[in-house]
């Protein structure tokens, strides 16, 4: 049921966790700034990431670039249906006796790339 996963600054010093790509809900998988290290080479059948939707992978030690395979079949990430578009929340709710409170949060994220940043207020989620 895990949907979110953040070990970034961990200083884990490892390589590319392919067994995370079992995990059938994750959608946003963060492992910037450790010391992951080596070649990210192709999965196997089981470990497909199949609800990514954000990876962020900067400032590690691996050796080549993500494969095309991954991009290709990572389809939660692919745009099918911009008229319906929902985005990832969380929902609270505190009932205490007879009130009942709710809390909406749009997850929001900043990605940079090559020292640009820019902030997405709101990230398309999956449907």
């Amino acid at each position: 049921m895990l949907e979110h996963l953040a070990l970034g600054n961990n200083q884990i010093d490892d390589i590319f966790p392919f067994w995370i790509g079992a995990l059938p809900q994750l959608q946003v998988l963060i492992l910037t700034s450790n010391r992951f290290h080596g070649a990210i080479g192709s999965w196997y059948t089981n470990f497909r990431f199949p609800k990514l939707r954000i990876i962020y992978l900067s400032n590690n030690e691996f050796i080549s670039d993500l494969p095309s395979e991954y991009f290709q079949n990572w389809d939660a990430m692919k745009l099918t249906d911009a008229n319906h578009l929902k985005y990832m929340q969380a929902n609270q709710k505190i009932q205490i006796r007879s009130y009942t409170w709710t809390f909406n949060y749009m997850y929001s994220m900043t990605m940079t790339n090559k020292g640009m940043k820019r902030f997405y207020e709101e990230i398309t989620g999956i449907s």
